[in-house]
């Protein structure tokens, strides 16, 4: 579905979506810029349009799990090497020269959502199922680092922040359990942004906002992302991963019976297929995974749990779940426009 369908379809259903408006004329004009743009540089990919600043952005230090990091110019070359790192550059008109796709990328190596914004450019593609490629990274010449979504041990922060200055997770979240907020505002501080990078934010969560208030029978019910192991169990998501802070911004609360279960540092729960009660809440997101509709309807174990039996569960497709589990200001959009309807039926 495209950024206008959204507009569309957000209009129906009362929601106001000015970020992704803003999102599609930028990228109208960086896509005009880069057209005419013939020169490659020493990486072999075209010079990309300087991306607007705020004055007295620089010089700007960023706290992070590693320390602190200084930049003191505006970047002009930057390489998303976090999953979803890509979303917040682009909301903010920057292009990367490097993206690093996340399961159900489109073959444009963003989610559905983001390829507008690209504007018909072609950052180099980084595959993380390999690993982090030091190397590729810095074949690009990236005057910026960007890896906040992104599991990085400090051998691999020295190694990249020997090619330019890198920012990475805050010490005070774990791996892959940055909020979109704080990854946009570190972000956007890091580009020279800060100002409009917290207009995005604003503007997002004026989106869950809008939910909560036009649905009212959203307060005080349970919600749990579920995603089905390859044992024939589930896994559980907890409120320190982007699926289970997506749906906790929708209004719902995690059930008591798997907060208890949850560990430090630990983004998911893992429960047995012989304690599938422990999935009973008042609604149920299903990542599409391993066949789920298939599996979860003939499931005796978890047929036999209220949540199974009242069909008060939603298997949502691969680019929603995406959306939900890398939540950022680009993504939001798209993910309420898909699940929120599915949701309202099985709550009422």
């Amino acid at each position: 579905m495209t950024h206008k369908a959204w507009r569309r379809n957000a209009a129906r259903a009362g929601f106001k979506s000015k970020i992704v408006l803003s999102v599609i004329l930028a990228a109208g004009v960086l896509t005009a810029a880069c057209g005419s743009t013939d020169d490659a540089d020493a990486s072999g990919q075209n010079s990309l349009p300087a991306a607007p600043t705020e004055e007295g952005a620089f010089p700007v230090t960023i706290e992070h799990q590693f320390g602190e990091t200084t930049i003191t110019d505006a970047p002009q070359r930057v390489a998303a090497v976090g999953l979803a790192d890509t979303d917040a550059l682009l909301a903010l008109d920057v292009i990367p020269v490097l993206v690093t796709p996340w399961g159900g990328a489109t073959e444009a190596s963003v989610g559905e959502w983001a390829i507008d914004a690209l504007g018909g450019t072609e950052p180099v593609v980084h595959e993380y199922s390999d690993g982090i490629n030091v190397e590729l990274i810095a074949s690009t010449d990236p005057d910026l680092i960007v890896a906040i979504n992104q599991s990085i041990d400090q051998s691999t922060y020295e190694q990249l922040s020997a090619i330019a200055p890198t920012i990475v997770r805050p010490a005070e979240f774990i791996d892959w359990g940055v909020p979109w907020q704080d990854a946009t505002r570190m972000i956007g501080a890091a580009v020279g942004q800060p100002a409009r990078a917290e207009e995005v934010v604003a503007e997002t969560e004026d989106l869950f906002t809008q939910v909560r208030s036009g649905h009212p029978e959203i307060a005080g019910k349970t919600g749990v992302v579920m995603l089905l192991n390859e044992a024939g169990g589930y896994y559980t998501y907890t409120e320190e991963d982007g699926r289970g802070q997506f749906m906790k911004a929708l209004g719902f609360t995690l059930p008591p019976q798997l907060r208890e279960l949850e560990q430090e540092g630990q983004f998911y729960v893992d429960v047995s297929a012989e304690n599938a009660p422990l999935l009973e809440s008042d609604i149920l997101v299903v990542l599409a995974n391993h066949n789920a509709a298939e599996v979860l309807r003939d499931d005796a174990a978890f047929q036999s749990t209220g949540v199974g039996r009242e069909n008060r569960y939603v298997v949502v497709d691969s680019s929603t779940g995406v959306a939900m589990s890398m939540a950022t200001v680009l993504s939001i959009p798209y993910a309420l426009d898909q699940l929120v309807p599915e949701i309202i039926e099985r709550v009422n």
